[in-house]
């Protein structure tokens, strides 16, 4: 190796194509390097292609399945039910009372109050059912958690989404969903 001086003063290497091996100058050791850099990360690949390290355990659900067959789901939707029949029961019997008014200014104040009843026992309605849901939801995913957890798996995404592939944990789930 010489030491050259360019225009602006400062010293540096220049190989002799001769003493390089390869003869392009004096990038042996950096070629020599990035070649070992790559083979190696060439093996890591295909070994963790080949065995199960880099492999991540995925399942799915049918979440279909999952609120369908759940019996909390079932309930909310009968105590729904039941309460939205209440409330129709109610809204005939005011609207037999709001009908039989004669005067008409009392008729208007029926109507205003019953309107204002009714639209506020219906957002009641909806609160309680919407809350419900709410927490019926939250229970299904901690479940979803609690078998993922227990049986390895790293991601959990719906079958609606899958195409091909996954290990399919629904009937685990809705063994478990109270």
């Amino acid at each position: 190796m010489r030491k050259e001086k360019n225009s602006l003063d400062e010293t540096k290497a220049v190989c002799d194509n001769n003493s390089c091996c390869c003869g392009k100058g004096c990038c042996c050791k950096k070629c020599a390097v990035l070649i070992v850099a790559v083979v190696a990360f060439v093996i890591g690949v295909a070994v963790c292609a080949l065995s199960d390290c880099c492999s991540e355990k995925i399942a799915v659900v049918n979440l279909n399945n999952v609120v369908s067959q759940s019996p909390l789901v079932s309930n909310l939707k009968q105590n729904y039910y039941a309460k939205t029949a209440e409330l129709s029961n109610w809204l005939q019997t005011v609207q037999k009372e709001v009908d039989n008014e004669q005067d008409k200014t009392k008729k208007e104040e029926l109507l205003k109050k019953y309107n204002t009843e009714f639209a506020d026992k219906k957002a009641q309605l909806n609160n309680d059912y919407n809350s419900e849901l709410k927490n019926i939801d939250k229970n299904i995913s901690g479940v979803i958690a609690e078998v993922a957890k227990k049986k390895g798996y790293k991601m959990v995404i719906t079958n609606t989404n899958v195409v091909y592939g996954g290990d399919d944990i629904t009937e685990d789930v809705v063994a478990l969903v109270k």
